[in-house]
């Protein structure tokens, strides 16, 4: 027998209204400006007798407590909604708050150090206005919440169709070298060089979903590679999400969701390492550095 399916889709901003310390890197970096805005995007789903619900969350990344400490709100907001069935997932975005007490990446290298070689941290002084996790992390998780309801709220009958195409996004960036050692992020330009360490994957999964009277409400779009472009900038941005959904809402609406999800793609990054110092030079190439060939 044939089941309705009934869908709802939403997106809300979660940008922290205040200067954030961004999550991604070694070192500490504190946002002078939101460059593009975060978001929560959510695919809720439910059938007669089951229910799916999907929100991908423009941040480094998301972990179980976080995800229960959201759900525990949504439980709170909407006891109808099951929330066993909420998935979390990141975009991967290096510039992103710091919401949560994190492990320094620093600590976890200092234990690999050589004997006698010790790791030793500097003080810096952070500003007041600077939201910190204790901030950050209560906002987010109150925006998600709001996100997931809403999306829940608006199912209704709806219709989907998957599709495919491809985009090169992705690259590896492990360097292999003729000694068998390899490097992220390793220069190609030397005459050790021999190969990159593994392909990229073009391929872009697409769901498309439609409402009443076959009404557009938003796309499902799964690139294997993080959203990493300006990985290193000290600024908040989304990184090509947020120039992706600028393009296809100016073609279909503001109200058309678009849910990026990141796809297998530990070893990718969004420049190639192979062609990387002629990239500024080359016009019909997208900068790998920079959001204006996003």
């Amino acid at each position: 027998m044939e089941q309705k399916l009934n869908i709802g889709m939403s997106q809300v901003d979660i940008t922290p209204p205040a200067p954030v310390t961004l999550l991604g890197q070694f070192y500490t970096r504190i946002s002078t400006h939101a460059e593009s805005p975060l978001m929560a995007s959510v695919f809720a789903a439910e059938t007669q007798d089951d229910a799916l619900i999907l929100c991908t969350l423009d941040l480094c990344c998301v972990d179980l407590a976080f995800s229960n400490q959201v759900r525990a709100l949504i439980r709170e907001r909407c006891p109808d909604l099951p929330v066993e069935k909420v998935i979390f997932s990141a975009t991967h975005t290096h510039t992103g708050p710091v919401y949560y007490e994190e492990i320094k990446s620093l600590h976890v290298a200092a234990r690999y150090l050589p004997p006698g070689i010790r790791f030793k941290e500097t003080a810096e002084d952070i500003p007041d206005e600077v939201w910190m996790p204790d901030r950050c992390g209560p906002y987010i998780a109150e925006r998600i919440c709001e996100a997931v309801c809403v999306a829940w709220a608006r199912r209704g009958p709806a219709s989907i169709s998957p599709s495919f195409g491809r985009a090169v996004v992705g690259h590896c960036r492990r360097v292999v070298y003729d000694d068998d050692s390899a490097k992220m992020y390793g220069t190609a330009e030397t005459v050790n060089f021999r190969e990159l360490e593994g392909g990229n994957d073009s391929g872009i999964e697409l769901m498309y979903v439609f409402g009443d009277q076959k009404k557009p409400l938003g796309a499902l779009v799964n690139v294997a590679c993080p959203s990493q472009c300006v990985e290193g900038e000290r600024y908040i941005s989304s990184d090509y999400w947020g120039k992706a959904r600028d393009r296809v809402k100016a073609q279909l609406g503001d109200d058309f969701v678009v849910l990026g999800l990141c796809g297998a793609g530990g070893d990718q990054s969004p420049r190639d390492l192979i062609r990387r110092s002629a990239n500024k030079k080359r016009r019909t190439d997208p900068n790998m550095f920079g959001l204006d060939g996003a």
